[in-house]
């Protein structure tokens, strides 16, 4: 089934006799609809976030990379993957494409470049994978971008920093924490 809009003309036409006959133009047209139904990775649906237009998921912690699918709700939608590895090749391309759903392979990129040192507020947290997918509507001409969101379960169980009072606390020989209120 093709996505379609139907759009209504009215028209009347006059003969030279004075005839009047009426006409009912009815024009199709291509949706123009760019829309997601689904984005999974790694079999896992993400939730998805109108208000920001994002999926977000979370995985187990080990991945290097992840199998992305998105599916379109149309079947003749474009839907591409950007900076992404199409399944059975190696090297990353600009995007992967695909008509009414893609799969892909998308590397593990932290929000930290290399060479960097994390904050050390952000010491233990796992970074964010941000992946974009375009979708263009079964018209050829609309087009909208999500963004989606691959956070891994931190498996770090270490804490990082205690404060009480506004001071902060630090761990003893012992590796107990102790704080004296006054």
């Amino acid at each position: 089934v093709i996505d379609s809009v139907v759009t209504e003309l009215f028209v009347t036409v006059e003969s030279e006799t004075g005839i009047e006959r009426k006409y009912v133009l009815r024009i199709k047209t291509l949706s123009d609809e760019a829309i997601l139904s689904k984005v999974a990775v790694e079999g896992i649906e993400a939730n998805y976030n109108e208000e920001t237009d994002e999926y977000e998921v979370k995985l187990e912690s080990g991945y290097t990379e992840y199998n992305v699918t998105a599916i379109a709700d149309s079947d003749i939608s474009i839907v591409e993957i950007l900076n992404a590895i199409k399944s059975g090749e190696t090297e990353i391309s600009e995007s992967v494409v695909g008509k009414g759903q893609v799969e892909a392979i998308v590397v593990e990129k932290s929000e930290v470049e290399d060479g960097e040192e994390l904050e050390e507020e952000e010491k233990g947290k796992n970074p964010t994978t941000k992946v974009e997918i375009v979708v263009t509507a079964p018209n050829g001409i609309a087009k909208k971008t999500y963004t989606l969101l691959i956070q891994e379960e931190s498996i770090s169980a270490d804490i990082g920093k205690v404060m009480v009072n506004g001071k902060e606390i630090t761990e003893g020989e012992d590796g107990k924490y102790v704080a004296n209120i006054s």
